[in-house]
């Protein structure tokens, strides 16, 4: 998953670095892989303006400009068809480095330098969005609108919201909390011993009710705690302005239009997935939450056809589904260029059913991935009131008034004791029941009660759906303290040998032959045909992953060769190896049942020599 530093700063007020975070996040559990510094990359492109254009005297496909960048008039050799005098555009400077050369098929990044173009001094390049790698058009140089004098100057980075860090995070699949930029603002305000800011939205709503425009119902209350709908009506499909253009596809999204990329841009921020149906295509004014018929058939968003099967739950109108619910919707009721009126659903779907679901289908989306994790109920309505904002402000359009909230499977916060003295005992450390109620406390797990002087009960947010018992209490304070900062306290009276006559038979010839052969570890199972190459009582697997694993090998020759043969074809002829290995067999006893006895194993030593003893020498 992709973070975006400037969103999680939304979230909370923080000056550490990006290795920092990466540190601290790393230690705390949350992988980062990588890093990407995008405001570097702009580094010497800066807004200017056209001041004059003339034709170049030695080309006829050429022009040349005089630009002006605040602190200097540069003379650039253009050849886009579109450049004219007063434009706005972006200007790179000596020294900057495309990120794509249109001139090269390899489409290499390349560095600006002081050139001579057909006789004509160049300082720098009037780009387009293509070579600046925030769009696909080539054909002319990118012209800036809402822009004047003030700008002149100023870094492209700043100016198009690129100014930005982007954290490439690894997450293991208990932290669906962390699947969003507030999740990681969590953990980044307990790191610096800080709060996350709290979002506050205000609607403009209209005097209708959305309760009189559409119906829910949720037939299959076990796999759908919670529905929320809202509708706006008269928006106006289009292109995402270009701030949230650049932030879904920084974030890992492909920019689709201002609907689509509103409901992804609020899903990264809170981890809650949404869905947009096109209302008019909603067949009785009424959304049907049920489980699908087995075989029925249903064609999602990608033009697939997939066959269902009852345990699918499906959403659904009057008539027909219209949505695999918490994975894709359908091509039914898809937005299009020509939608006027939508529906924004925001929902709650039963995490073992989704990942069910996604499995049986083999069909993987950034919802299913969160819904397989488990999303924060309590934050359902919000993150629907969230995107409906934006998307009245990016597209217009009317918000009918309040929202459908269906919610019958109350799901309570989980309440857990933890004990001292166990949280000393498992981690090895001397801490107070205060010292570990602030541990707890920074990652908003909050005392509720004392039970004894040694045991605490907590409150477990609804986010934090991988905490079921005491031992995972202890874990989260073992995070928060950080790994590296608890002390071993104990040590162990092991024993290590101290004389080669208590080394076993195996590592003294290991140690013996490793002066001269090299040693090969090969796997005990084979395709079962070679295994009865040295032996018919062969021992087959009940369930093999694969016709080359089908039973358990009674000799080692043949991997031995088979290594051969692979650094034979590759070029490696003079070889010494050896392996130490088990055989496997099958005995018949009297009882002709199977048992231990049935089966045999026995330790080999085998040593291969392949090629030339010597190696050509001077």
């Amino acid at each position: 998953m992709k973070i975006s530093f400037n969103l999680l700063k939304e979230f909370v007020d923080f000056n550490l670095s990006a290795i920092e975070v990466s540190k601290h996040l790393t230690m705390r559990g949350i992988e980062v892989e990588g890093i990407d510094n995008i405001g570097e990359k702009y580094n010497n492109f800066v807004i200017g303006k056209v001041l004059k254009v003339e034709q170049h005297p030695n080309a006829d496909k050429l022009s040349l400009c005089e630009v002006d960048v605040k602190g200097g008039v540069l003379k650039i050799v253009c050849g886009a068809k579109n450049v004219a005098s007063n434009q706005f555009v972006v200007v790179g400077k000596i020294g900057a480095v495309v990120p794509h050369n249109q001139h090269d098929d390899n489409e290499k990044p390349f560095e600006l330098k002081r050139v001579k173009i057909r006789g004509e001094e160049s300082n720098g390049m009037i780009c387009s969005e293509y070579e600046l790698g925030i769009g696909k058009d080539r054909d002319g140089i990118l012209v800036l609108k809402n822009v004047d004098e003030k700008n002149i100057g100023e870094n492209f980075s700043n100016f198009f919201g690129l100014n930005d860090i982007i954290l490439d995070i690894s997450l293991t699949p208990n932290r669906g909390d962390c699947l969003s930029h507030i999740g990681i603002a969590r953990e980044i305000a307990s790191i610096i011993n800080s709060k996350t800011k709290n979002i506050s939205i205000k609607l403009k709503e209209d005097k209708s009710f959305t309760k009189d425009f559409l119906n829910v119902e949720i037939k299959n209350t076990e796999n759908c705690f919670r529905y929320v709908a809202k509708i706006v009506l008269d928006i106006e499909i289009k292109p995402s302005p270009t701030w949230l253009k650049n932030k879904v596809e920084q974030l890992g999204f492909r920019s689709i239009n201002n609907i689509v990329d509103a409901t992804n841009y609020t899903m990264a921020k809170f981890g809650q997935p949404l869905h947009v149906f096109d209302y008019d295509k909603i067949d009785g004014k009424k959304i049907i939450v049920q489980l699908a018929k087995e075989n029925e058939n249903f064609i999602s968003l990608d033009d697939k056809e997939r066959k269902l099967n009852s345990s699918t739950l499906l959403i659904c109108d009057a008539k027909k589904p219209i949505a695999l619910a918490g994975i894709m919707g359908g091509k039914n009721s898809e937005i299009t260029n020509a939608t006027k009126n939508i529906v924004i659903e925001s929902a709650y779907f039963f995490s073992e059913n989704i990942r069910k679901t996604s499995k049986y289908l083999s069909l993987n989306s950034d919802a299913s991935q969160r819904f397989e994790r488990g999303v924060d109920i309590s934050q359902i309505e919000f993150t629907a009131n969230y995107c409906t904002n934006l998307i009245h402000q990016i597209a217009n359009g009317k918000i009918l008034n309040g929202s459908i909230d269906i919610y019958l499977n109350k799901i309570e916060n989980k309440k857990i004791s933890l004990r001292t003295s166990y949280t000393n005992k498992i981690l090895g450390t001397n801490f107070s029941s205060s010292q570990i109620q602030k541990f707890l406390s920074s990652i908003a797990i909050c005392k509720l009660k004392k039970i004894s002087n040694d045991e605490i009960e907590y409150k477990i947010p609804s986010f934090r759906q991988d905490i079921f018992q005491e031992i995972d209490l202890v874990e989260e304070v073992a995070r928060v303290l950080g790994y590296d900062n608890i002390e071993t306290n104990f040590s162990t009276n092991l024993k290590f040998p101290d004389t080669i006559e208590s080394i076993s038979i195996d590592d003294k010839l290991r140690n013996y032959l490793s002066n001269t052969y090299f040693e090969i570890v090969s796997n005990s199972m084979q395709e079962k045909k070679i295994s009865q190459i040295s032996s018919e009582k062969l021992i087959s697997i009940l369930n093999p992953i694969n016709q080359e694993m089908s039973s358990l090998r009674t000799s080692l020759i043949p991997s031995m060769l088979s290594i051969v043969r692979h650094n034979i074809f590759n070029g490696n002829k003079n070889l010494r190896l050896f392996e130490i290995g088990k055989t496997y067999f099958y005995i018949e006893n009297k009882e002709d049942s199977l048992s231990l006895k049935n089966f045999n194993e026995e330790s080999h030593l085998l040593l291969l020599l392949s090629g030339n003893k010597n190696l050509l020498n001077w």
